[in-house]
């Protein structure tokens, strides 16, 4: 259903969606490398 919705939305929100994926892409790395930095120190 939702691959129908895409192409009849406008540009300017696909291209704003692709950014927020990219941040989200970006945070969720930030994240696990936290996540694997802070899990050694825990075991200690």
């Amino acid at each position: 259903m939702s691959s129908q919705v895409i192409p009849a939305l406008p540009k300017t929100f696909s291209s704003s969606l692709d950014l927020w994926r990219e941040k989200n892409d970006q945070l969720v790395r930030q994240a696990k490398q936290l996540t694997r930095d802070s899990r050694p120190s825990l075991r200690r």
